[in-house]
């Protein structure tokens, strides 16, 4: 579960709120609240400003809240399940290194590996 929907879930929960009465007030399907709690979407703008207001959140509520989704939509899950050999083990390789890397680093490794694969930018 996302910082999101760790976050809904115990709000709902302190406030006695199911997930589909929530999805229904914010003009949502309960699907598609669950997906933003579990990271399957991302959270939009419009969905929170609609939370803040429908649910009259207190300011430190409000903080939380936009913490949490600010925290989630910047989180990103990829299934390296499909890929075996070498090409998991390069792609764990760069998660680590990745996380250590200055700008500059990263700038070079992204232009080598455009390059590397032929990208070419078509916007300056």
């Amino acid at each position: 579960m996302t910082p999101f929907g760790e976050y809904n879930k115990g709000y709902r929960k302190e406030h006695g709120i199911t997930q589909a009465d929530m999805a229904k007030e914010l003009g949502i399907s309960a699907q598609f609240l669950s997906a933003l709690e579990v990271g399957k979407s991302r959270i939009p703008y419009s969905v929170m400003e609609r939370y803040c207001d429908r649910f009259d959140l207190t300011d430190n509520e409000r903080a939380g809240a936009k913490a949490a989704v600010f925290e989630t939509n910047n989180n990103v899950e990829i299934d390296i399940s499909k890929f075996k050999g070498s090409k998991r083990e390069v792609i764990i390789q760069f998660a680590c290194l990745a996380d250590g890397m200055d700008e500059v680093d990263a700038t070079r490794l992204k232009c080598a590996m455009d390059e590397c694969s032929g990208y070419k930018r078509i916007w300056r």
